[in-house]
């Protein structure tokens, strides 16, 4: 978890000093020992750095010709894992182009006690785009057989209750107040609500990542 809060510390001030530029991610799959990081480690730590308004990840590396150096291609697990994530981000392009974060978890370093953090970026006027993620999780940090042996365990958590403030500028589809979030990755959407100056949502079970859409309903030229 502390390796986790120290990527997330440095990147979100590497996104504040090198504004409007984009930054990049780049975390580094080798090792030096037997252990490779593994596939649902790197998607937890990936959206966690997208989530601080990092725009893109550049793996490091193969390892190939450096002595006592194994890289990611050593695992058919992580690579597998590469693919996965490399074909959400794709999906996710449209909206990363253009997120801007407005609340990113000032709980890194302690962790929210309620087992996950959340970080909600604008995409222009067109949305917001909601990263949910656990923060309870365990990784030994021993051999894993360069990842056949997997060490690392997410701690799920259930019966989730998230609140944000609500954009001045967004309005919902619906006058009842009632919204609908999108699951970009896994098509399992979660009803909201507006409520007042918030935005609610809840949702029954997060096994590690989820990442939501809501579509705003008053386009800025209307």
């Amino acid at each position: 978890n502390l390796c986790l809060a120290w990527e997330e510390f440095y990147i979100k001030r590497g996104v504040a000093a090198a504004e409007p530029k984009p930054v990049g991610w780049i975390p580094e799959v080798f090792t030096r020992g037997a252990r490779l990081m593994e596939p649902e480690e790197l998607k937890l730590f990936a959206y966690a750095i997208l989530g601080n308004g990092a725009r893109s990840l550049h793996y490091f590396a193969y390892g190939d010709g450096i002595p006592g150096v194994k890289g990611f291609n050593q695992s058919p697990a992580l690579t597998e894992g590469i693919v996965r994530l490399n074909r959400e981000l794709r999906t996710l392009s449209p909206y990363l182009e253009a997120a801007y974060p407005v609340i990113i978890p000032d709980t890194v370093f302690r962790g929210n006690p309620e087992g996950y953090e959340t970080y909600a970026l604008w995409v222009g006027d067109r949305g917001i785009l909601l990263i949910v993620r656990i923060n309870r999780f365990d990784a030994d940090y021993k051999n894993n057989d360069m990842g056949r042996k997997p060490t690392f365990k997410a701690v799920p958590v259930e019966d989730i209750a998230i609140r944000l403030d609500k954009p001045e500028w967004f309005e919902a589809e619906n006058r009842s107040g009632q919204v609908v979030w999108t699951d970009v990755l896994e098509g399992d959407d979660a009803e909201g609500r507006v409520r007042g100056n918030a935005l609610e949502l809840e949702l029954e079970r997060l096994e590690l990542v989820r990442v939501l859409w809501l579509e705003n309903a008053r386009k800025g030229d209307e």
